[in-house]
């Protein structure tokens, strides 16, 4: 483990967190120190992933992308003739908190796909948070079953 704190005592220096908790319970080391150690190391982790978040930032930030993109959309006409042509096993997967495209994009593309399943799925917008992959999971597994 790397050195985040210069104790008074250098042996403390190594300690992960539970022997700063013990020392601490012991009267080895103060609350103070402790709290130091604590900020010290989450720098240590957090330095590094600040910067990688402040490159994938800057890489991607591309403001002019939104419109090129609605152009295209816009520029592409309707959907619906391709939409009603398929004749795959098709489960329609929407957000209903989708603050980008209303659920009712979602309704329409199940309408039109011959045969589609709609799955409308409360507390996700135009993403897949954590939290909800076992449910989008459990319906892609239960429909390509």
């Amino acid at each position: 483990m790397a050195r985040v704190h210069a104790f008074a005592d250098d042996a403390l220096a190594d300690l992960d967190t539970v022997g700063l908790v013990e020392h601490l319970a012991l009267g080895k080391v103060s609350i103070p120190e402790v709290v130091d150690a604590a900020i010290a190391r989450t720098e240590q982790v957090a330095g590094p992933l600040n910067a990688l978040a402040a490159e994938c930032y800057d890489r991607a930030y591309r403001p002019e992308g939104m419109v090129r993109q609605m152009a295209a959309i816009m520029a592409g006409g309707s959907r619906a003739d391709g939409l009603r042509a398929l004749a795959v096993p098709t489960l329609v997967i929407h957000g209903l908190d989708d603050t980008l495209i209303a659920p009712s994009g979602g309704e329409r593309t199940a309408e039109l796909v011959p045969g589609a399943q709609l799955l409308l799925v409360p507390d996700m917008g135009h993403d897949r948070p954590e939290p909800l992959w076992p449910v989008l999971a459990d319906a892609i597994v239960a429909h390509t079953a």
